[in-house]
């Protein structure tokens, strides 16, 4: 892989975000918040479904709530650095 091609990557992922929370209305406000400030916003409804698209298309940043429904965040967050 070229030094462009590293650059590239890590500047398209920077600009990606996953937020995970079971919340709709928080899920809501950080995605607006988040957009008007240039981010592509990923989200999942609880830590199960965060990890399976995080695998699929790794992000930047990860913003998770903790208490959450079939995986918590805490479960999660160890199963991605796995």
């Amino acid at each position: 892989m070229t030094r462009a091609q590293i650059v590239n990557t890590c500047e398209s992922m920077t600009a990606s975000t996953l937020i995970i929370d079971d919340d709709d209305a928080v899920r809501g406000l950080l995605r607006s918040v988040l957009e008007a400030e240039g981010y592509e916003v990923t989200e999942a409804a609880n830590g199960r479904q965060g990890l399976n698209q995080y695998r699929l298309k790794p992000t930047g940043l990860v913003i998770t709530d903790i208490h959450m429904p079939e995986m918590n965040g805490l479960v999660m967050l160890l199963e991605l650095t796995r």
